[in-house]
């Protein structure tokens, strides 16, 4: 029995992928009037990123980016940083105002601007 071929045998069918799945860091703060969030997402293009409001919750997702280099007579067996699809979905805050967000990406980070709904303040109501 060799284990040298059987652990590259099972690097070449994908088991250890399950294990070693990536989520990037994402870090999520809030301000007076916004609510925020910034997620690493190096190497991806704006194209391969796709964000959605539904149901109250905010939806990430990358496109799948693996480039198959066999172009170039390379076979990749396994990747240091595998830029893979990963979905993430977050619940907003019930006065997170769905129609004002704003998203930008620069140097790699992902960052998302919610605002907050305002909120009606207590007013005098004069009587006649």
């Amino acid at each position: 029995m060799n284990y040298l071929t059987d652990i590259d045998a099972l690097i070449r069918d994908g088991y250890f992928d399950a294990c070693t799945a990536k989520v990037p860091p994402m870090d999520v703060w809030e301000g007076k009037d916004s609510y925020g969030l910034s997620v690493e997402l190096p190497g991806y293009k704006p194209d391969e990123i796709t964000m959605q409001v539904k149901d109250h919750k905010l939806e990430l997702a990358t496109s799948d980016r693996f480039e198959n280099p066999t172009d170039n007579g390379l076979t990749v067996l396994r990747e240091a940083d595998p830029k893979v699809m990963f979905e993430r979905s977050l619940v907003l805050p019930d006065d997170a105002d769905e129609e004002n967000i704003k998203a930008s990406l620069a140097k790699g980070v992902l960052t998302v601007l919610i605002a907050k709904k305002e909120v009606a303040q207590p007013r005098e109501i004069e009587i006649a």
